[in-house]
């Protein structure tokens, strides 16, 4: 799998969302390789889809806008499916990372791009391959992508502070698992664990498969491996907490002590704390996102042999 297959495959997924003007219900923000449907939980059809036919990536929220990214650019739109700003210089883009009123992302043509949330553009940088979007912690910036390498610039400005070679191409954007550290991994089956402001590695993991971008929670990253299985490692030293097998590489989305892992038509949560699986079930149709409604029902979005999307809710 290339890494931009990789990266579009994890990065499908819901958000929730404010109440739509003229429907009064709280909306699920849908994204896939078809483009972005919003739904509300007592809708099964997409109230309203917009970048039909076109690679979107994970939308984030901020304020009253939905932020993706995608091969129309970074694209802002309100709550009724309103098209705000859009930032089309670029070229295909990965959605953004959110920081205050900030927004960071990184483009298929290797750019790492600091703008406003109005969509007014900061400061640009350039490197070779690909660039994710990035982590942020506190005033530093770091990315990787296509290359190995990790790059890191100051917020503000853009400036180099440090970069570091992993030898190794990313699986797709790094994630922060506290206030000083981030986490990358590699097809190579490496797992790291880096310090933001110097670069310095706190611990390495090696796996037979690569993992995708973990879930962080209270401390323990939660790695979906491609072979299937679900690794729960200690963020303090990268030890193992627990493991659970399962049929097929998958997605992750996480509530609380809970978290659900689906892949093509099968759908199973785990306890988070110790990896017993609390339901498994399979549907006639490939899920393409999951959402946590609360703690006891999960909105699931189903793909029909026609194409066609639909949402539909499990209660535990």
């Amino acid at each position: 799998m290339s890494g931009i297959r990789a990266a579009a495959a994890a990065l499908i997924c819901c958000v929730a969302f404010p109440a739509v003007p003229g429907i009064g219900a709280a909306a699920l923000l849908c994204v896939s390789d078809e483009g972005v449907h919003c739904f509300t939980p007592e809708h099964s059809a997409p109230i309203w889809q917009r970048l039909r036919g076109r690679t979107t990536y994970t939308p984030v929220k901020v304020s009253e806008l939905l932020i993706t990214g995608g091969g129309e650019g970074v694209v802002a739109f309100t709550r009724d499916g309103a098209r705000r700003w859009q930032l089309v210089d670029f070229g295909h883009a990965f959605t953004p990372t959110v920081a205050d009123d900030e927004l960071f992302f990184g483009t298929l043509g290797g750019s790492l791009v600091s703008a406003g949330t109005d969509g007014s553009v900061r400061w640009q940088k350039n490197y070779a391959g690909w660039m994710y979007s990035p982590a942020v912690i506190g005033s530093v910036v770091v990315s990787g992508g296509q290359s190995g390498v990790l790059h890191a610039v100051h917020r503000g400005t853009g400036d180099a502070l440090w970069e570091l070679s992993l030898d190794q191409e990313l699986v797709h954007r790094l994630v922060v698992v506290d206030g000083r550290h981030f986490v990358a991994t590699t097809f190579a089956g490496t797992l790291l664990k880096l310090e933001a402001q110097t670069g310095r590695v706190a611990w390495r993991r090696n796996f037979s498969v690569p993992s995708k971008s973990p879930a962080v929670a209270g401390g323990v990253l939660l790695c979906a491996l491609f072979d299937g299985r679900v690794v729960a490692i200690a963020g303090s030293d990268g030890s193992t907490r627990w493991e659970t097998a399962l049929p097929a590489d998958v997605e992750l989305a996480l509530r609380l002590d809970k978290v659900a892992a689906y892949s093509d038509e099968r759908l199973s949560v785990l306890h988070a704390g110790d990896g017993e699986i609390l339901l498994d079930r399979e549907f006639a149709t490939p899920i393409i996102a999951a959402h946590w409604l609360d703690d006891r029902r999960i909105a699931i979005i189903l793909r029909d042999l026609r194409n066609q999307v639909r949402l539909e809710t499990v209660h535990l």
